[in-house]
């Protein structure tokens, strides 16, 4: 059983080492016109590119009164861990900041146009004055390389490679640019073809109370239920020691 116990200790420990070395760095890929989601997303803000067809950029000047933002709210359809983002974007390459905040219990908020809740909120408090903590790690970045309008997957690093969702709660993307010039893109529609949350820039809802989104594209790697867990692992458990009673007959 102590060496049954052992091989178990080692193979979840090379798990581990295998989860960290594949992770990658914080960045976006892909320069080419693309124009389908990548994979299969969880959820996505609605339709393909190129269905949004409006450029918004967060630049405001050289000394904007808040944090010069462009962000999408949206609502997780199931629990696991963060796997990727996508948006649909182009322009000026440079680096950006990155936000993700968990608001909560989205049924919690109010819709705006009669919107289904929660499709735009009314009570989400301005982003600059937010108790919530910024799920990325601390000045977590990533580079845009610039080009044509196009899908670009942000993929994450080790630090952010384990960002934990809850089903049912609303979250806020944010893409804060870190320069006073030209800068990155994100396309967005004239209509709200998501009712999960809304396009916001800088401090409120993009369009006031006319609710638009952002394209965007989010995939969650769902965790196993834990009586699903519990079971493989003593699986796993009631194999090896099988094994290790054939070898020693």
């Amino acid at each position: 059983m102590k060496k049954t116990l052992k091989l178990i200790a080692i193979v979840l420990t090379a798990s581990t080492a295998l989860m960290v070395a594949s992770a990658q760095t914080l960045t976006i890929t892909g320069t080419g016109l693309t124009t389908t989601w990548s994979g299969a997303p969880t959820l996505t803000t609605g339709g393909l590119p190129p269905v949004f067809t409006i450029a918004e950029n967060g630049y405001t000047g050289a000394s904007p009164s808040v944090i010069p933002m462009l962000g999408q709210t949206w609502t997780a359809t199931i629990s696991g861990t963060l796997a990727d983002i996508q948006i649909y974007a182009g322009g000026a390459p440079g680096d950006n900041f990155v936000f993700l905040w968990d608001l909560g219990a989205a049924s919690s908020y109010t819709a705006v146009s009669g919107g289904s809740t929660p499709a735009s909120l009314l009570n989400l408090p301005n982003y600059p004055t937010f108790s919530y903590v910024n799920l990325f790690a601390a000045g977590s970045t990533f580079h845009f390389n610039g080009g044509g309008q196009s899908v670009r997957v942000l993929t994450f690093d080790s630090a952010n490679s384990n960002i934990a969702i809850t089903a049912g709660d609303l979250y806020y993307f944010g893409i804060a640019p870190n320069v006073t010039t030209a800068v990155m893109s994100w396309q967005r529609v004239s209509t709200d073809p998501y009712a999960g949350g809304a396009a916001y820039k800088e401090g409120g809802v993009l369009n006031g109370t006319a609710v638009r989104d952002f394209g965007m594209a989010i995939d969650i790697t769902p965790v196993p239920e834990p009586t699903t867990m519990a079971l493989s692992l003593l699986g796993g458990v009631a194999l090896l020691g099988w094994r290790q009673k054939r070898r020693s007959v």
